[in-house]
């Protein structure tokens, strides 16, 4: 007995020290945050156009709700996944010259580094002059907005750049939320924000609840971290575990994170930005690139077509049709 618990002192003891190494090594990794470069040019005060309480006065607030009382038969929506302040000013005007009809835009999180102000005001230089500077946005956190530490935390700054409807959980208020369309509901979940079981579990609901909730309309997921990542060595358990089966009940859910394209119904996930990661060899998918992209959405009240085209060129290189049936 007494040399049992020698051994499983001395194994409790190598595991202990194991750990500690290992934190010290990846504390910088897991814990630390890059120093912010400093802002050389004048702060520009800014909050993008949103769908938020205040932010769109053409919109008719109910229920919590934004609705359009001029929207289009047709609904343009172009969709950015991870950017990392790596699109340029030229190439945000191009893109607006390309599609001057767009009515919204998406993004999917690391749009800038850490919400810090010196990415968030070279964000606004690189929109200003563009559709993008006033066309309203519909975003959620990636981890890169993230301040990292033993708690995540997200930045004031963020909050007042992107004044979101605060109709989604208690832990994910202005980050997590639901915006109404005439013909589609767009769900966007920060996956960012749970710590907790219980913060996984009432996300579950609520995002049951809202995909239940949308009647007819089209339902629309993007949130930052994929539930089945194809890249290798990455796998996002609580996304994986709580979301999984829910968000399939969805049309489309578009995720970031590993900046890649991987299309296997009804999830996406795509990136807008040159860095990759290996894909698991086992991985199975119904579409693949590895180069940038972005999406564009036509949405009518029977059709969503979803259109993929390479970000250098603007050449397309992926497309999806989902229709509702008449009744």
């Amino acid at each position: 007995m007494r040399t049992r618990n020698i051994i499983l002192w001395i194994i409790l003891g190598l595991l202990l020290v194991a750990g500690t190494v290992t934190c010290i090594c990846r504390w910088k990794a897991w814990f630390g945050n890059p120093p912010e470069p400093v802002w050389e040019e004048t702060i520009q005060p800014y909050h993008f156009s949103t769908f938020g309480r205040d932010s769109v006065p053409a919109f008719l607030w109910v229920d919590s709700i934004w609705y359009d009382l001029n929207e289009p038969d047709t609904f343009r929506l172009l969709l950015l996944g991870d950017v990392h302040s790596g699109i340029s000013h030229e190439r945000y005007l191009t893109l607006s010259q390309t599609y001057p009809q767009l009515d919204a835009y998406a993004q999917l999180g690391d749009w800038m580094e850490r919400g810090y102000t010196y990415y968030a005001q070279q964000l606004i230089k690189d929109l200003n002059g563009t559709i993008f500077d006033t066309l309203p946005v519909m975003t959620t956190p990636g981890n890169h907005e993230y301040h990292k530490g033993l708690v995540r935390t997200l930045p004031y700054l963020w909050y007042n750049m992107f004044r979101h409807p605060l109709n989604g959980p208690s832990n994910g208020l202005g980050t997590t939320y639901y915006v109404d369309f005439r013909f589609f509901r767009l769900i966007a979940i920060d996956t960012s924000a749970p710590h907790l079981l219980h913060h996984y579990t009432r996300l579950n609901k609520w995002v049951l609840d809202a995909i239940r909730g949308a009647g007819e309309r089209f339902t629309i997921v993007i949130m930052h971290h994929p539930v089945h990542s194809i890249a290798k060595g990455r796998f996002n358990s609580g996304t994986n575990i709580f979301l999984g089966y829910t968000l399939k009940k969805a049309d489309l859910v578009f995720s970031g994170h590993d900046h890649i394209y991987a299309r296997q119904m009804p999830f996406i996930e795509t990136g807008s930005v040159h860095k990759t990661h290996r894909v698991k060899k086992n991985a199975v998918v119904e579409r693949f690139l590895s180069e940038p992209v972005y999406q564009i959405m036509t949405i009518t009240r029977d059709s969503l077509l979803m259109q993929t085209f390479a970000l250098d060129t603007d050449s397309l290189c992926d497309e999806v049709l989902v229709q509702h049936l008449p009744q």
